[in-house]
């Protein structure tokens, strides 16, 4: 459809603090994928769904951490604890 309006939501969170901004898929006349532009959208004070809120509110336990690592490695994973930097984890 030529009314229709692609759109790609980012969503992006840490620790208490949560944003999303909104693109639309810009295209060629055949159809193919030229860029994404950023539109001018609201804000969103909440944002719902499959992947939204993911992280816990609170920092877990050592307890709980080391039962997590537990349930892991029982899985088959090799669990490596290299602090607490979650691009070395």
């Amino acid at each position: 459809s030529a009314d229709r309006v692609e759109v790609v939501v980012l969503s992006a969170e840490i620790k208490g603090i949560a944003a999303q901004q909104i693109f639309t898929i810009k295209r060629d006349a055949a159809g193919l994928f030229v860029e994404l532009e950023e539109k001018m959208t609201p804000k969103f004070d909440e944002m719902q769904g499959r992947f939204a809120r993911i992280l816990p509110p609170k920092e877990p336990t050592e307890n709980q951490a080391q039962m997590a690592r537990f349930v892991v490695a029982g899985l088959g994973y090799v669990v490596e604890g290299k602090g607490k930097n979650p691009i070395w984890n």
